[in-house]
């Protein structure tokens, strides 16, 4: 891969990590700070399952530190590929949710940073962050 490319990639990905960062801690907080009565009027999952609201707010919160912090410091930039990996689950998750109970509008954006959290997760170099499937669909991380 040319200098240039590789350059692009780099700011690209760094780009991508920031914006799903800064969104999964800012998302995380408002689940975890905002009280039920308020987010019951904004997100409709919370009326069937307010005892997930707790899990999915610190998920996405540590997700978003997770997605930065290493990176940023350069201690275990591993770390951030995980991260983007547990933040795609959620996003998968909740993209199953929408589709069962047929808020079909909320799935674009569930896609949208489920794709930006894979691509966070491969890296810029496979080498540097080599969480990929694998050849028989299992998970990889050297």
């Amino acid at each position: 891969m040319s200098k240039k490319k590789s350059k692009r990639l780099h700011v690209t990905l760094w780009v991508a990590q920031f914006v799903l960062g800064l969104t999964f801690i800012m998302a995380g907080l408002m689940k975890l700070i905002t009280p039920i009565s308020e987010l019951q009027n904004n997100l409709s999952w919370v009326n069937e399952l307010p005892e997930l609201l707790l899990v999915i707010g610190v998920a996405e919160l540590l997700g978003g530190i997770g997605l930065l912090l290493p990176s940023l410091l350069n201690i275990y930039p591993r770390i951030s590929a995980f991260a983007a990996i547990g933040l795609l689950i959620i996003m998968i998750l909740a993209a199953g949710y929408h589709l069962i109970y047929k808020e079909y509008s909320s799935i674009p954006i569930n896609l949208l940073f489920g794709s930006l959290s894979y691509f966070s997760s491969l890296g810029e170099d496979s080498k540097q962050y080599p969480c990929l499937l694998n050849t028989k669909n299992h998970l990889s991380c050297a």
